[in-house]
């Protein structure tokens, strides 16, 4: 199931995939970081769950006056033993 990280422990239960995509970002500046930046930024953070986050994606929508909408993709990741399993598609 994919899910948009709302809550702290959402947020907190991603790290540890996000962590091999990001791993200069240490366990306890995690949550306060994806915080800001989605109160600053409206940056999102979706997670694909099969009993386990398996994958995060974290990801933004906005609008340039010049191209209009747009959605960018910052981190994409999956845990590296579930890699090759279509969970980054």
């Amino acid at each position: 199931m994919i899910s948009i990280a709302q809550t702290d422990e959402e947020i907190k239960n991603c790290y540890a995939v996000m962590a091999e995509l990001r791993p200069h970002v240490s366990p306890d500046e995690f949550l306060p970081q994806v915080k800001r930046q989605i109160e600053i930024a409206g940056y999102q953070l979706a997670f694909l769950t099969d009993e386990e986050v398996k994958a995060v994606a974290g990801f933004r929508i906005s609008e340039w006056l010049a191209g209009g909408k747009y959605l960018e993709i910052e981190d994409l990741v999956s845990k590296t033993d579930e890699r090759s399993k279509s969970y980054g598609g």
